[in-house]
């Protein structure tokens, strides 16, 4: 192994690339590198020999001072060996770990009777319902009927939901709110401004895997069989509002910070709703009376379209009648009738040209019947209609 002088080989490494000196020495430009690496020589960074070539002059830094000018290889480290090549990595398997273990619901402790200081009547009626009610299939939960508080809970928070709905009922009934059930819908609802709010507690589930695992003959990974919500033991309460604007929909518990320390944030938001509802409500309202005074007009109008149709209906039938009390006229005009024969006649024609007049809508003379809507309201309507300025073209 070749003797290195540090001052020359420091020299030679600034003054020719790694790969030129390394051959005149033998070595690899590795080898060289790690050479100069272990003897504290500083080396070209990237980009050095473009800029010379280019005309420029990078810096060179100077060679520090070491305790080592010289030094032999075989002598005093031994030879260096460049490390082995590569071998590709052999595909890694995943160790495999136990199926996890079936989760089972933590036993309940035993309940105590729940005492509310303060209660609403609707939290008194509902905790006497609940009291009664077994739990449903799932074998955890226990759901509200109808006409009391919405939930569906485990018995466990069944205290601290009805604490919280004590406390959120008089927070609302405080500012001017009116909470009640509403039968019909089977929920418990709010009513604000004549807006009216709905709302539910629920607990929330845990989704988990059984034991029984399969495995893939391609990839050594696991694929779940079966899953199921599960009861968590008392764990999470989400309240729910359903409303018809923007805003925030439900609050549901933290690690630290409870349902019930939302309790403000809940009154505010339901206020604010009802208040965003009755304003939505107003500008619909706003924007259909432009449609309601059309509509209105229309009506109107129709309504006149039919009487002028039955009072043209009548007045044709007037003139028929007229028509034909005239041709009986004429046909016994050049007629010889006795004198009382004459009478009768003349008679008979003044009585039906006289009660022609009663079917004319558009005459007010004779003897008219005061129950007939086709004489007196189409004239007072139609003389008042030409009274009247004349109505703007649209």
């Amino acid at each position: 192994m070749p003797t290195y002088d540090r001052e020359k080989l420091y020299r030679e490494i600034w003054a020719e690339p790694m790969s030129t000196v390394a051959t005149r020495y033998g070595v690899s430009d590795v080898y060289l590198r790690r050479i100069c690496k272990q003897m504290d020589i500083p080396l070209p960074g990237r980009g050095y020999w473009q800029r010379l070539a280019a005309g420029g002059e990078p810096k060179i830094p100077s060679l520090p001072e070491s305790h080592m000018p010289t030094i032999d290889i075989e002598a005093e480290t031994g030879p260096i060996q460049n490390p082995p090549a590569a071998t590709p990595k052999s595909r890694r398997t995943k160790p495999q770990t136990p199926p996890e273990p079936l989760l089972e619901p933590p036993q309940q402790p035993e309940l105590q009777p729940i005492v509310i200081e303060n209660a609403h009547p609707l939290v008194l009626e509902t905790l006497a319902e609940m009291e009664h009610i077994e739990p449903e299939e799932d074998g955890r939960f226990i759901y509200s009927p109808d006409y009391v508080l919405g939930m569906g809970v485990s018995p466990l928070n069944l205290e601290r939901t009805l604490r919280f709905y004590n406390d959120l009922i008089h927070g609302l009934e405080e500012h001017g709110g009116r909470v009640y059930i509403d039968v019909l819908r089977g929920s418990t609802a709010v009513q604000i401004h004549g807006q009216i709010i709905y709302m539910r507690i629920s607990e929330s589930t845990l989704l988990y895997s059984r034991p029984n695992r399969r495995k893939s003959k391609s990839r050594q990974r696991s694929y779940l069989d079966e899953s199921e919500n599960v009861f968590t033991g008392g764990n999470e309460l989400t309240f729910y509002i359903m409303h018809s604007v923007s805003g925030r929909t439900y609050w549901t518990d933290r690690k630290h910070k409870r349902l019930a320390n939302y309790l403000g944030d809940i009154i505010t938001a339901i206020f604010k709703a009802a208040h965003d509802m009755k304003m939505k409500a107003q500008q619909e309202l706003t924007d259909k009376i432009p449609q309601i005074e059309a509509q209105i007009k229309h009506d109107e109008e129709i309504r006149t379209l039919f009487m002028l149709e039955n009072i043209a209906k009548e007045w044709q039938h007037s003139q028929v009648l007229r028509q034909f009390v005239e041709a009986i006229d004429a046909h016994y005009a050049n007629q010889t009738l006795t004198e009382t024969g004459r009478k009768r006649l003349d008679y008979f024609v003044n009585w039906a040209r006289e009660r022609c007049k009663w079917m004319d809508p558009l005459t007010t003379q004779g003897e008219y019947d005061i129950d007939s809507k086709s004489v007196f309201t189409f004239v007072d309507y139609f003389e008042k209609m030409l009274d009247e300025s004349p109505p703007k073209q649209s």
